[in-house]
């Protein structure tokens, strides 16, 4: 987590602390806060010269972040005429080519007007010798193969524009370029000569949680059934989106302690949600979780009942998923495979939920234990 990492290093300054919070909290809250604490202890915008103490401020960030699971997500308010409009409305359509790009072109514009891209294409800073716009051009289009205009996102008569290149196939090497590139900065200052602030620290990590999370808040709405992924080996690519819950799975199973089992299965993830995955990738996907599954078989067996663990087995064995011969049956239909792999990674993760029980029992209490008798 952000919050963390730059309390662990010393980020204990308003600025830095407050605009972390202004990125957090919905309509200014954060930083605003912030500051009145800064004020309140005497700190740089405070109205006497009393000595700053930043700890008050370091201790709310650090009391947030350790909640930060249980605070409630911002939703705008909608008035009377709105929620009217809403009950009465059809069920929202998703988003076509041409609606997704501009939302992302949205997002991306505000990203690079918060220097979100300076680290990857450089400073606009009058002191700077930089050019992002013509870097922003040079190192994308050379990222993604291209002689399309693929950069800037620029503003133009308060609506963004939509670079030229951004057709259906460059837009989506473009989203997993800019995923590559993007890092947030850490510190920034206001610059007056220049009108604009000037940023450094860059952390690449956080940016990019930034920006798969604002970009996939618009692919999750798009008919283009595509996210970029945020675990496993595929991370930041774009893969072909299997619903928030299936996604949560799929986080959970890759947080397994068993390194083997962890590299087997984010290498089936990978080969199964591929953008351009094919029935023999879901295949060989299915048939690597089900000899995960026959490594646990011993676990099954305990912990559930015979008839249960046997049919995991009866269907990779009989329906051509583990063994390929004339006894097995293959003319399947692409969606049995797909029931196949999610059943089987739920299962993954069941075994891994069995195994951490089983540890615990055996392992003894804390304390003194009764001498032999």
């Amino acid at each position: 987590m952000e919050a963390e990492t730059l309390l662990a290093s010393g980020y204990d300054d308003e600025e830095s602390l407050g605009w972390l919070l202004d990125e957090a909290f919905a309509e200014g809250r954060g930083y605003k806060l912030v500051s009145e604490i800064y004020q309140a202890s005497g700190g740089v915008w405070a109205q006497e010269p009393v000595t700053a103490t930043p700890s008050a401020v370091t201790e709310l960030v650090r009391v947030l972040a350790a909640g930060a699971e249980e605070l409630p997500r911002y939703r705008r308010r909608m008035y009377f005429t709105e929620r009217q409009r809403q009950r009465e409305a059809l069920p929202e359509r998703p988003l076509e080519l041409n609606a997704t790009r501009q939302l992302v072109a949205d997002a991306v514009y505000d990203l690079s007007d918060h220097g979100y891209f300076e680290d990857a294409f450089g400073s606009s800073c009058t002191d700077n010798a930089d050019s992002p716009d013509i870097n922003g051009q040079a190192r994308l289009a050379e990222e993604v193969k291209t002689d399309l205009e693929v950069w800037p996102v620029h503003h133009l008569n308060g609506a963004t524009v939509v670079p030229d290149g951004w057709t259906s196939d460059c837009f989506l090497d473009v989203l997993e370029a800019l995923d590559h590139l993007v890092a947030r900065p850490r510190r920034r200052w206001w610059h007056e000569y220049a009108g604009e602030w000037d940023y450094r620290d860059f952390s690449r990590r956080s940016g990019q949680a930034v920006f798969r999370s604002r970009i996939n808040a618009v692919l999750d709405r798009s008919d283009l059934g595509l996210r970029l992924a945020e675990s496993g080996r595929d991370t930041g690519l774009l893969v072909r989106s299997a619903g928030p819950v299936r996604e949560a799975l799929v986080m959970q199973v890759l947080e397994t302690p068993d390194p083997s089992v962890r590299g087997r299965v984010s290498h089936a993830v990978e080969l199964f949600r591929g953008r351009h995955a094919n029935q023999e990738q879901k295949h060989s996907a299915t048939r690597a979780l089900a000899d995960v599954l026959e490594q646990r078989k011993a676990t099954l067996k305990t912990e559930l009942f015979t008839g249960d663990s046997n049919a995991l087995f009866q269907i990779a064995n009989q329906f051509g998923i583990r063994h390929m011969n004339e006894q097995q049956k293959t003319d399947y239909p692409s969606a049995f495979l797909d029931w196949v792999f999610w059943w089987y990674l739920a299962t993954i993760e069941l075994t891994d939920r069995l195994i951490a029980d089983q540890d615990a029992a055996s392992t003894p209490p804390p304390g003194p234990q009764p001498a032999d008798a």
